[in-house]
């Protein structure tokens, strides 16, 4: 286990990683604005250069990630991680078992960033997930 700097997420070095067909869930609607702020707070926090979401250990279902995640919001955006992969981006697991963070491959991660059009491209379109 290792821990990031700041407050700090706890990063999982020592799990494997997750397979490809692994459901990763976040909460929300995918706005650059809003992935820019969480970006920034999370590398405030814990020197990752990522966004916050929820993934499963094992492939399951995005209702089930979403009830183990700690937003409490209606919508959320699913993808597979390999389809993540193929387009630069990884996961790794941190804190509790749900949650994770999705790894960007740039230094600045502004709303301006063109990343972020690729990650609107692999996650579905934000809809209402019934928590199972």
């Amino acid at each position: 286990m290792l821990e990031a700097g700041g407050y700090g997420h706890v990063v999982h070095a020592d799990r494997e990683p997750l397979p490809d067909d692994a459901v990763v869930v976040r909460g929300g609607k995918l706005n650059s604005d809003v992935l820019a702020n969480n970006a920034e707070s999370v590398y405030l926090e814990s020197g990752l250069r990522g966004i916050c979401a929820g993934a499963a250990e094992m492939p399951s279902s995005a209702g089930a990630v979403a009830a183990a995640m700690p937003y409490r919001g209606m919508w959320f955006c699913e993808a597979k991680l390999g389809d993540l992969r193929a387009e630069g981006f990884d996961v790794v697991m941190v804190d509790d078992p749900s949650h994770c963070v999705i790894l960007l491959d740039s230094e600045t991660l502004g709303a301006e960033w063109d990343g972020w059009d690729r990650l609107r491209r692999v996650f579905t379109d934000p809809r209402r997930i019934r928590r199972e």
